[in-house]
C-alpha cells in the first residue's frame, strides 16, 4: 500500500555468505506453482489440515494464470510458514512453493554532480557512445516497422514535457467502458497497468520512476530538457509493484508477459513489442534461492523475447557472496547493472563475478524529474534503465536479417541481443573481476556487431506467422515479408503426418485454408522466394485446432439479455458441431429445472416468476456424442423492487488490507470479510430487514484488516425516493471522522421514505472521502470498500416530520405488565399497533398514565401519540 513508508536498506555489509536470516515475507501467505489450475481447489482441500492442525489454507488470487502461480493464504497462528511450505512442497500437484517476500524501493546516494548527462558524450571517453550509436538509430521501430517498448515495472510521470511524446497506450483498448476489448485479460488497460488498484490509475505517478523514465527515453532533439538514450522509444508503465510484497512483483511481471505474448501470437496485430523491463527496487542481501517463482519468472519472459534489467544494491559489497534479489537470481533474462561514474569508477555500488553482469553511468547522471523540470540523481536506479533503454536502442537496428530472427524465434532474438550486449561493453579496469563482463555498457559497439553480421542479400524467412479462424471452416494464414521477397511458398499438414500439402508461387502475405477436417490438428509454415536462385528456409511451425470439435460453448459466451419480470432471452457461442442445444432452467431456492432443447444458440423465455433467481446451463448434442451441462450462469427476473432492478452506479474499493468486517442493522448481522473491495448482498434473501419510515434504528460498522488498523471513514446512503441514485439528504448515517474500531450510532427514517425495497449502500474509505459533501457514493477508491443491501421500507408511517414532534417517554422499555407513560401538558391520543400495523390499544391520555400490557402477546409494538389529529411521536415497545 502506498502509505507504507519505503524503507532504506542501511543493512552492515559484514554479511558472512548466505548466512544471513531470509529476507522478511509477509505472514501466513505464500506463492505456489501448480501443475493444473484447475486443480488449485482440490490442492487447498486436501491441504486443509496437516498432521491433525487446521491450516487455514484458501486460494486468495492467480497472479499468473500462464505460469499457474497463486498467492494462497493460512493461519499461520495455527501452523508455522515453515510446517505450511513443506506440506506443499510435498504435495504433488505443487511444483514450486515460496515465502512472499517484502519489496524496498533502491534508495539513492547523494554523490557529486558531474555534470548534465556526461553519460552521452564524456570528453574522457568514458561514456556509453551514445552519439556514434544516434548516427545509425535514434530508436522507436524495427528494421519491419514494428514499435518498439521498454516496460518500467515502476509508475512514473510519462506526462511530463519531455516523456510524454513517448507515452505508451494500448491502442486495442477502449478507455473506462469496463470492457476488455483486445482479449488480454485486463479491463480498461489503456494507460498500463496498476497491480494494486486492478486498473489504469495512477500508472503516472512516481518521482523515482519519473528519473528513471528520462534515462530510456526521454525525447530526443525535440528542443527541450534532455534526451534519454533513445529518443523516440515507447515507455509501458505498470505501477503497484511496491505495495510491499513480492505477490505484487510477479503479478507486474505478468503485464508486459502477456502483451508480448499477444504480440508474437497475433502477428503484431495485439499487445505490444515489448522487448525490456527495468526494475529499479528489490531486496538487500535477499537470497535468491527463497524466491524460484520470482527468479524463474525472468526465463518466462525471455521466452517471449523480453530481457529484464536489474538495479543491483547501492553498497558497495560482494552480491556473489551475501545475495541480492532480483540481480543475483540466475536467469540469463536477468541483467544485472551495477553504476559507474565519469572516471569509469565503481564506487558506491555492489560487484559480483558471477551475479553483476556489467556496469553502466549511473553516478550523478542528469535526467527528468518533477512535473516538467530536470536534475542530477545518482544510484543502479539509473544506471538499469539506462541499460534497458540501450537495448530497446539494439533491437532498432537496421538490419533486416536481424528482425528475421527475433520475429521467427523471440527467444533466439534475446539471446542475440544479450549477446551483443555483453560483448560490446568497454573493458574497464576497475570492473575486471568485479562482473560477468568484466567492462561497462557501450551500445554504440552493440549495434556495429549486429551491423556487421547483417547480409542485406540474404533471402530471409517470412516473419510473424499467425493463424486465424477468419469464418466458418475458414482459416487465414498470415505472415509478414519484405519487399525482396517476390513469391511466397506456404505447406501444411495434419500433425503426426509425414506428408505436406504445398501452395507455391504467393503473391500475398496471406492464404485462406477451406476443407479441412473438423477437430484436427494441423502446422503450417511459409518460405520465401526473393529471386530465381534465392529462397529461404521455411519457418518454424504454428500448431492450431480446426473447428467441429464436439465441446460445450464457453461458460463465458452465456449471455442472458432482455430480462423481464417473466421473460429472458439466452445466448451462447455457436458451436460447429452441435445438433442441439440444452437449455436447463432452475428456480435457485427450490422448484424443478426444466429443460428446453434449441436447434440454435439463442433462448427465448417466456413464462419464468417475477423477482425469481434462475440458473442456466448448456450441454450440446453432437451425432456421436452428449455433453454433460456447464457450470450455471445466474441471472434474476426483475419485480423485486427498486433495489434491484434499478441500474445504480458503481462504487467499489482498492486493495486488500482493510474492508468491512461486519454490518449490524436490525435483522441483518453479515458478518462479509473482505470482498476484494465490493460486497453485493442486494440478491442475498437472507440478509435483509424492514424499516419504517419515522423509525429510529441502531447501526453497527466494523472495519477489518489485514495486520495494521487503519483509519476508516464509514457512509451509509438509503434510496429514499427509490429512483436509482444516492443524493446528499439520503445520508442516513455518516461517522464525521475515521476510526479503526466498531463504530454505532441511530439512524432516523424519514416519513417521506417511500414504501417498497429500497438498496442501502454502506462505503468504508480510508481516513476520508474526496468530495466532503457527496460524500463519493460512486466513488472509485483506492483503499477501501463498499457493500450494497437491500432493505424493505415499509408502508406503517410512525412519526411525523421532525418538527411537529414532543418529547414524551415510556417505561420500562422492554415492558412486562405495565407500561408507564408520561406526556407533555395537553390532552392525546395514545395508540399501540402490531408489526402489521394493526390498532391493538387506544385512549387518551393527560400527563401520567400506566398501559396494562400484561395481555399483549410478546413482540415489538409501536407506540403512538397524536394530537388533533396529527401524530406528534411514536417508538418502538417491547413487550416480554
Amino acid at each position: 500500500m502506498k502509505r507504507i513508508l519505503l524503507l532504506i536498506a542501511l543493512i552492515s555489509a559484514n554479511v558472512a555468505a548466505f548466512a544471513q536470516p531470509e529476507a522478511p515475507f509477509v505472514p501466513g501467505e505464500l506463492l505456489v506453482q501448480v501443475t493444473d489450475n484447475d486443480e488449485i481447489d482440490k490442492l487447498v482441500e486436501e491441504l486443509a489440515t496437516v498432521s491433525g492442525v487446521t491450516t487455514g489454507l484458501e486460494k486468495i488470487e492467480v497472479l499468473s494464470k500462464h505460469m499457474r502461480i497463486w498467492k494462497l493464504g493460512y493461519d499461520n497462528e495455527n501452523i508455522s510458514a515453515r510446517d505450511m511450505r513443506s506440506a506443499l512442497w510435498k504435495h504433488n500437484l505443487v511444483q514450486i512453493v515460496q515465502y512472499n517476500h517484502y519489496v524496498t524501493l533502491r534508495e539513492t546516494p547523494n554523490d557529486p554532480n558531474y555534470g548534465n548527462q556526461w553519460h552521452h558524450n564524456d570528453p574522457q571517453d568514458n561514456d556509453i557512445d551514445s552519439e556514434e550509436a544516434w548516427d545509425v538509430t535514434t530508436g522507436g521501430t524495427t528494421a519491419f516497422g514494428d514499435e518498439i517498448v521498454v516496460c518500467v515495472i515502476e509508475g512514473g510521470n510519462l506526462n511530463h514535457v519531455d516523456l510524454q511524446e513517448n507515452k505508451w497506450f494500448n491502442e486495442q483498448e477502449i478507455p473506462d467502458n469496463g470492457i476488455d476489448d483486445d482479449g488480454n485479460g485486463y479491463i480498461d488497460d489503456y494507460d498500463g497497468w496498476n497491480v494494486a488498484s486492478n486498473d489504469d490509475s495512477g500508472v503516472f505517478n512516481g518521482g523515482h520512476g519519473t528519473q528513471v523514465m528520462g534515462m530510456i527515453g526521454a525525447k530526443g532533439n525535440n528542443d527541450l530538457g534532455v534526451s534519454g538514450i533513445n529518443w523516440d522509444v515507447k515507455i509501458m508503465s505498470v505501477a503497484g509493484e511496491n505495495i510491499g510484497n513480492e505477490a505484487s512483483v510477479i503479478e507486474a511481471y505478468d503485464y508486459p508477459l502477456q502483451m508480448r505474448k499477444l504480440y508474437n501470437e497475433t502477428g503484431g496485430a495485439q499487445g505490444a513489442f515489448v522487448v525490456a523491463t527495468n526494475a529499479s527496487w528489490g531486496i538487500d542481501f535477499g537470497n535468491p534461492d527463497d524466491i524460484p517463482l520470482w527468479c524463474n519468472f525472468y526465463d518466462s519472459l525471455g521466452t517471449y523475447g523480453i530481457l529484464n534489467c536489474g538495479a543491483t544494491s547501492n553498497q558497495n559489497i560482494n552480491i556473489d557472496e551475501v545475495g541480492d534479489i532480483p540481480t543475483a537470481c540466475s536467469s540469463d533474462y536477468m541483467i544485472s547493472v551495477t553504476a559507474t561514474n565519469a572516471n569509469d569508477q565503481r564506487t558506491f555500488s555492489a560487484y559480483g563475478a558471477t551475479t553483476v553482469d556489467l556496469g553502466a553511468p549511473g553516478e550523478s547522471v542528469y535526467t527528468t524529474q518533477g512535473s516538467d523540470s530536470y536534475g542530477n540523481t545518482s544510484g543502479t536506479s539509473f544506471a538499469s534503465p539506462l541499460t534497458a533503454g540501450s537495448i530497446a536502442l539494439i533491437y532498432s537496428t537496421p538490419c533486416p536479417s536481424f528482425m528475421s530472427l527475433v520475429m521467427g524465434d523471440p527467444q533466439a532474438g534475446a539471446d542475440y541481443v544479450r549477446e551483443v550486449l555483453f560483448e560490446g561493453t568497454d573493458p574497464v579496469p576497475n570492473l575486471e573481476g568485479d562482473c560477468v563482463t568484466g567492462g561497462r555498457l557501450n551500445v554504440n559497439n552493440s549495434i556495429q556487431l549486429i551491423l556487421n553480421s547483417c547480409s542485406d542479400s540474404e533471402c530471409l524467412v517470412p516473419f510473424g506467422l499467425a493463424v486465424e479462424n477468419t469464418a466458418a471452416e475458414e482459416y487465414t494464414i498470415s505472415w509478414g515479408g519484405l519487399e525482396s521477397m517476390l513469391s511466397f511458398d506456404l505447406r501444411y499438414r495434419e500433425v503426426g503426418m509425414m506428408d505436406w500439402t504445398e501452395v507455391n508461387g504467393l503473391t500475398d502475405e496471406n492464404y485462406v485454408l477451406t476443407g479441412l477436417p473438423w477437430c484436427a490438428e494441423f502446422e503450417v509454415q511459409v518460405s520465401a522466394n526473393c529471386d530465381e536462385d534465392e529462397e529461404s528456409d521455411w519457418s518454424q511451425s504454428v500448431i492450431f485446432e480446426t473447428d467441429g470439435c464436439c465441446v460445450n460453448p464457453a461458460v463465458e459466451s452465456i449471455v442472458v439479455t432482455s430480462i423481464s419480470e417473466t421473460g429472458a432471452t439466452i445466448s451462447c457461442e455457436s458451436v460447429l458441431a452441435a445438433e442441439t442445444y440444452n437449455f436447463l432452467i432452475t428456480p435457485v431456492g427450490g422448484g424443478d429445472a426444466i429443460e428446453f432443447p434449441a436447434v440454435n444458440n439463442t433462448l427465448v423465455l417466456s413464462e419464468l416468476d417475477p423477482c425469481t433467481f434462475y440458473e442456466v446451463q448448456v450441454a450440446v448434442d453432437c451425432a456421436d456424442d452428449e455433453l454433460d451441462y456447464t457450470t450455471a450462469v445466474a441471472f434474476n427476473t426483475t419485480g423485486c423492487g427498486a433495489c434491484a432492478d434499478l441500474p445504480f452506479c458503481d462504487s467499489f474499493g482498492g486493495a486488500d488490507e482493510e474492508w468491512i468486517e461486519r454490518v449490524e442493522l436490525e435483522d441483518i448481522n453479515n458478518l462479509s470479510g473482505s470482498n476484494g473491495g465490493y460486497g453485493d448482498y442486494t440478491n442475498v434473501p437472507d440478509v435483509t430487514t424492514t424499516l419504517d419510515p419515522g423509525g429510529t434504528y441502531e447501526i453497527s460498522l466494523t472495519p477489518g484488516y489485514d495486520g495494521f488498523a487503519y483509519g476508516e471513514y464509514f457512509v451509509v446512503w438509503i434510496d429514499l425516493n427509490q429512483d436509482g441514485e444516492f443524493t446528499n439528504n439520503e445520508i442516513v448515517f455518516d461517522a464525521g471522522e475515521a476510526v479503526d474500531t466498531e463504530v454505532t450510532a441511530n439512524i432516523n427514517i424519514p416519513v417521506s421514505a417511500a414504501a417498497g425495497s429500497s438498496r442501502m449502500r454502506v462505503s468504508m474509505k480510508y481516513l476520508g472521502f474526496a468530495n466532503p459533501e457527496a460524500h463519493g457514493p460512486c466513488e472509485e477508491m483506492e483503499f477501501g470498500e463498499v457493500e450494497d443491501y437491500c432493505v424493505e421500507i415499509s408502508d406503517n408511517i410512525i412519526s411525523v416530520e421532525e418538527n411537529g414532534q414532543v418529547n414524551w417517554s415510556l417505561f420500562p422499555n422492554p415492558a412486562q405488565d405495565v407500561l408507564n407513560v408520561s406526556v407533555p401538558k395537553g390532552t392525546y391520543q395514545m395508540e399501540m399497533l402490531d408489526l402489521t400495523g394493526r390498532i391493538v390499544y387506544s385512549n387518551t391520555i393527560n400527563g401520567q398514565q400506566q398501559v396494562n400490557t400484561s395481555l399483549f402477546p410478546a413482540g415489538v409494538y409501536v407506540a403512538r401519540l397524536s394530537s388533533e389529529g396529527k401524530v406528534v411521536a411514536a417508538e418502538r415497545v417491547i413487550l416480554k
